[in-house]
């Protein structure tokens, strides 16, 4: 058997209402049957999905199935990228769809390191808004973080899904994505396989489209603030420039502060979360960023309309600004 150029690797847990139309959409490519190979991941599922999954390889010969037990969205991606046979890899969540010219538009003609597509995004209410990227070729690594800052202000999706990888450089490097991220996973991903490209291209043409969740989802996480910083070490490793690293320390210790300041937990785990959060921020809290993180934090008080809520609110920021100000300190005795 001839080896595909593409692996399309689609993730399915609890999806046999939406992975048919799904696989449907990935079938109806301008890329001939020959150049591409779909890996269905069956993530324990507990509906109908495995026989979907089933249904679908019969139907076409060049769909293979992994069933697993049940690990995650990122478990089950790193199971396809491990089984794929193309040069390339992507993926298509089982809830989404893709144009007919998804897989030849991001293929091209040049030899890129990544290719990443634009999107259209899709409510609840069946509203398309189609999130495009400024076409152009990235040649350095701060243009490449350059990027990233530029979709996550504007609200982007750094995503795999509209991302085609070259599985040498996956392999090359034994990357995966970190199954114990719950949020943010694939950000986290594309900015570790930055560091190894050499030419990243974006293209204007959306050809991905992703349906929005009906409600945005939450997480009662302790790992959220290691999250955001675990981000802000990826760009940093990819930015020397400090303008670059200033706002990207903005938007993540923005983040950071949310995830605390809304963290549902008594008030001992929170000093504890505050004190761990002072601590990991230290490195990249300058003066005149610990000015506009204050200013933050009172805006998030004042968001609030519940009178208790806000004496609440102002406990935790008053907190949090003195566990910072205790962390600075003790940093500063450990250097002399």
């Amino acid at each position: 058997m001839n080896k595909p150029t593409i692996s399309v690797i689609v993730p399915a847990y609890n999806a046999e209402k939406t992975l048919e139309r799904s696989v449907a959409s990935i079938m109806n490519q301008t890329l001939p049957f020959t150049e591409y190979e779909v890996i269905l991941v069956n993530d324990g599922s507990q509906d109908g999905t495995a026989r979907v999954c089933g249904e679908l390889a019969k139907k076409y010969p060049f769909i293979y199935i992994i069933e697993k037990p049940n690990g995650g969205a990122s478990s089950a991606r790193n199971a396809g990228m491990k089984a794929a046979r193309g040069e390339h890899i992507i993926f298509v969540d089982a809830d989404d769809e893709v144009t007919p010219t998804y897989l030849e538009t991001l293929l091209g003609e040049e030899d890129w390191d990544l290719h990443v597509g634009s999107m259209t995004l899709v409510n609840n209410k069946g509203e398309r808004h189609d999130a495009c990227l400024y076409e152009r070729t990235l040649t350095t690594q701060e243009e490449m973080a350059e990027a990233v800052l530029e979709m996550m202000q504007k609200d982007l999706p750094v995503s795999v899904c509209n991302s085609l990888l070259k599985t040498s450089i996956l392999r090359e490097n034994n990357m995966t994505l970190d199954e114990r991220m719950v949020q943010c996973e694939d950000a986290d991903f594309i900015m570790r396989y930055l560091r190894f490209c050499k030419k990243v291209h974006l293209s204007d043409k959306p050809n991905y489209v992703y349906y929005l969740p009906d409600e945005k989802k939450t997480y009662n996480d302790k790992n959220g603030l290691r999250t955001s910083l675990k981000l802000l070490d990826n760009a940093y490793q990819l930015s020397m420039k400090e303008s670059t690293r200033k706002a990207f320390r903005k938007y993540y210790l923005s983040w950071a502060n949310e995830e605390l300041f809304y963290y549902k937990g008594d008030e001992e785990e929170l000093k504890a979360l505050a004190e761990k959060f002072g601590e990991l921020c230290q490195p990249y809290l300058k003066e005149n960023d610990r000015k506009a993180f204050r200013h933050r934090m009172f805006k998030n008080m004042c968001r609030s309309r519940k009178a208790e809520h806000i004496i609440k609110t102002a406990r935790r920021v008053m907190n949090l600004y003195h566990f910072l100000h205790a962390v600075s300190l003790r940093h500063l005795f450990r250097k002399a």
